[in-house]
């Protein structure tokens, strides 16, 4: 589904080096969106779209350089954006549900990998803790050519505060 078991270890001393060219923002924008691997939108959202499990990447250009959106991709665990923190929620009538706190009210609203919110009652909790790991896989981009990946990164360096859709 593009989004990683919390538990999975990391894989640690992960590189790619890229040629020293410029991606293609369009063919960028249609690697981000199309329904093979790496899926990036079930997990973000670019401007009004529904809220999901990953950060809404809006003006992830204005925010990242390109050896920083880079370093994200090859290390999503690394630095977890504020609020997007995976729960790994142990119920007495729902098992194990995992997934980011899109609410916590009278009872704890999931949000899952596809962006489907699942509600929890506080009493049926057993346990709750926060994992290190983000929801999205250390290998995602693996799948992605050179090219393929600097016309990824070209478009999420398109982005900066406009709706791409």
């Amino acid at each position: 589904m593009g989004c990683s078991s919390p538990e999975e270890p990391a894989i640690a001393g992960r590189t790619r080096t890229l040629p020293d060219t410029q991606g293609n923002a369009t063919a960028g924008r249609e690697i981000f969106f199309r329904k093979a691997s790496p899926k990036c939108f079930i997990c973000h959202a670019i401007g009004a779209d529904k809220e999901k499990a990953g950060p809404n990447l809006q003006d992830v250009g204005t925010r990242y350089d390109r050896g920083e959106l880079l370093d994200a991709l090859l290390h999503p665990s690394r630095q977890i954006a504020d609020g997007f923190s995976v729960q790994i929620i142990e119920t007495q009538s729902q098992g194990l549900v995992v997934g980011v706190v899109a609410r916590e009210t009278p009872s704890l609203l999931i949000r899952n990998e596809l962006g489907d919110e699942i509600a929890v009652s506080l009493d049926q909790v057993l346990s709750r803790r926060t994992s290190e790991r983000s929801m999205m896989p250390d290998d995602l981009i693996d799948s992605l050519s050179d090219q393929d990946l600097l016309d990824l990164l070209a478009f999420l360096e398109s982005l900066a505060g406009e709706p791409a859709r």
